[in-house]
């Protein structure tokens, strides 16, 4: 199989390094720079690598989606049959030459889905408030004074004024990592579906977590979806945000059917990188 790996990043080079340096050569990466971030494009020089730097990226923004959408059609050409859809604070998990059979030759799609009403996410309007709430997060970070105010400001009024009704169509959410095929990355590139819901989503907050699944509920591929994004990631430990994992957490990550896991820290788990790189190699 040809894999490519499609990744977002803006802090931690040295963690993205050490990512890079065990991947197969023969595999492609793809890497967005947050434009607001001191690394530069210069700094992963590597034959197999391609880098942009394109959008500033705030937290929630629809910038983060539409930078693994660049890369999506930057390597979409190449047809590769898998796009694994990471993070620079990402790491592999499963030793790298059991990934085609792991995956197998049935061009499944592994992504997180949840079809909304989502009572995982309560505190959303189970999942609506990403559709229906326009928000500033593609301007700035809606969590710092002022423009925390700013924002609820602007989303009371923009309900009010120009009030968006759900679309005809059910909606589907769950976190955006995943491992796509390339007939689900030409659909989400071309169809004129994902380009209109896309649309939709330009005001949202986290409108990323509702995009891939969606779109592809919605299409003739929904039987290849397979509700596994085969990530490991530690969400107990703090309120809708992955726990940075370290040596305790090896176990749990190696036993279990993962192909990467998050989130990771070149100091904070630099033990549990170390153990992963023998495990994979």
């Amino acid at each position: 199989m040809r894999h490519a790996i499609i990744m977002t990043i803006y802090k931690d080079k040295e963690q993205v390094r050490n990512f890079i340096s065990n991947i197969p050569k023969t595999w492609d990466i793809y890497i967005h720079i947050d434009k607001k971030s001191n690394i530069s494009i210069e700094e992963f020089k590597y034959s197999n690598v391609y880098v942009i730097k394109k959008y500033n990226i705030y937290w929630g923004s629809i910038f983060h989606l539409k930078a693994f959408l660049s890369l999506l059609k930057e390597a979409h050409p190449k047809k590769y049959d898998y796009y694994h859809l990471v993070t620079g604070q990402d790491f592999p998990c499963l030793p790298l030459n059991k990934f085609d059979s792991f995956l197998g030759f049935e061009n499944k799609i592994y992504i997180e889905v949840h079809k909304l009403p989502y009572k995982g996410w309560k505190a959303w309007n189970y999942g609506y408030s990403i559709f229906k709430n326009r928000t500033l997060s593609r301007f700035f970070d809606i969590r710092k004074l002022p423009y925390k105010i700013l924002n609820k400001l602007f989303v009371l009024t923009s309900n009010i004024i120009n009030h968006l009704e759900l679309p005809s169509y059910p909606l589907y959410g769950g976190v955006i990592y995943s491992s796509l095929t390339d007939e689900a990355v030409d659909f989400l590139l071309n169809s004129d579906f994902a380009k209109s819901f896309l649309d939709k989503l330009k005001w949202s907050l986290d409108g990323e977590e509702l995009f891939i699944q969606t779109v592809l509920m919605n299409s003739c591929l929904s039987d290849k979806v397979v509700n596994d994004n085969l990530r490991y990631i530690d969400w107990v430990s703090h309120n809708g945000i992955p726990e940075t994992l370290d040596e305790s957490n090896f176990n749990d990550i190696t036993t279990g059917r993962f192909l990467f896991c998050r989130k990771v820290d070149s100091i904070y788990s630099s033990k549990l990188i170390k153990r992963l790189i023998n495990y994979i190699n």
